[in-house]
């Protein structure tokens, strides 16, 4: 198994998420991550928990102009941005494997969610 450590420092891996069982720590260690890298600049928090109806995406732009917009990631930079609680966006996933696509992508993109539908 890979570090997060390793992850961070590979440049040709820009994505990485956790599906682990409900109530298995998950977001403990997200953030407990996040925290310890919160000292860098352009490091990102959100989670799809905290809201009332979660943020949902229809294409690869809406969610890039979205957290653009909402923190000032972009993935031509050096960020990255921990999302929490994935399961609760629906299209989520499918948009995460269209970015691994693009090209010269610099940011990275840690991410968790259960591996069971909610």
């Amino acid at each position: 198994m890979q570090s997060m450590s390793d992850f961070i420092h590979t440049p040709e891996k820009n994505v990485c998420v956790l599906y682990w069982p409900r109530q298995a720590w998950k977001t403990t260690i997200l953030k407990q991550t996040y925290e310890t890298l919160a000292s860098w600049r352009n490091v990102f928090w959100y989670s799809f928990d905290e809201e009332i109806t979660p943020k949902q995406f229809s294409t690869l732009h809406d969610f890039l102009h979205f957290f653009a917009t909402r923190v000032g990631f972009s993935p031509n930079e050096k960020h990255i941005l921990f999302l929490n609680e994935t399961q609760y966006s629906h299209r989520l996933e499918q948009i995460l494997v269209e970015y691994t696509t693009l090209y010269d992508v610099h940011a990275k993109i840690i991410a968790t969610g259960v591996n069971a539908p909610t």
